[in-house]
């Protein structure tokens, strides 16, 4: 096995702490750590300095920033540091413009984003039901239209079945009028008849009778010519 040596780089810590080498750098520009020396463009740190990094990289182990807390709730950094501001949820340590949250204030964050989603989801809901309703009133609307205008045909053609059934009573009225008219004419016809038959019956009665006395007296005409004779 390799020798450890005296002097570390940033690789070497990264390496050493199973670390990525961005976040060793951001450490020790954060912390303001001073290399004790270079070698060309290479800085070199004590075993001191990567016992300090390592003492760091345990407290912020539990440490999460609002990239970190954004990145396990798949939202915007931007949303997260919003409900930072809204909420007053303070960092318990910073390090430059970076603000860490331990788990208590991740807590505060997740229950706080989970609030804002559900009142955007309260809202994105009432703006649904604002639209279904909306879309019902139209309809309804348009159903009511329809519903009118096929009131307004059916009272026309009661108007015109009522304005036929008038005129036709009144023509049965004028009919009735005439068929009494006809039968009082009907009447006096049939009483003008009666008496015209009574007339000729006692007309043919005098004819009889005249016709008898004409036969008597051409029977006495006779009689009186045998007597003249004889």
């Amino acid at each position: 096995m390799g020798k450890i040596p005296t002097l570390f780089t940033s690789g070497d810590i990264a390496a050493l702490l199973g670390v990525k080498r961005d976040k060793i750098t951001y450490l020790l520009r954060s912390d303001v750590i001073r290399p004790i020396g270079e070698a060309g463009r290479v800085r070199l740190y004590d075993a001191k300095v990567v016992r300090g990094i390592a003492q760091r990289l345990a407290e912020m182990t539990f440490l999460f920033t609002s990239g970190n807390v954004a990145s396990s709730l798949g939202i915007k950094p931007a949303d997260v540091n919003h409900v930072v501001r809204t909420r007053n949820i303070a960092p318990v340590q910073r390090a430059g413009l970076t603000r860490f949250y331990d788990r208590d204030g991740v807590k505060q964050i997740v229950q706080a984003v989970a609030g804002v989603k559900g009142a955007d989801y309260f809202r994105e809901h009432v703006v649904r039901l604002r639209a279904a309703k909306q879309r019902v009133g139209q309809w309804l609307s348009k159903r009511a239209a329809k519903i009118k205008s096929g009131l307004e045909g059916a009272r026309a053609n009661v108007r015109f079945e009522e304005e036929n059934l008038s005129k036709s009573e009144e023509a049965l009225v004028e009919a009735q009028a005439a068929l009494a008219r006809a039968r009082e004419e009907y009447g006096q016809n049939k009483a003008g008849l009666k008496r015209c038959r009574e007339a000729l019956a006692k007309e043919r009665y005098r004819e009889k009778k005249l016709e008898l006395a004409e036969r008597k007296k051409a029977k006495l005409e006779a009689i009186l010519s045998a007597l003249e004779g004889g």
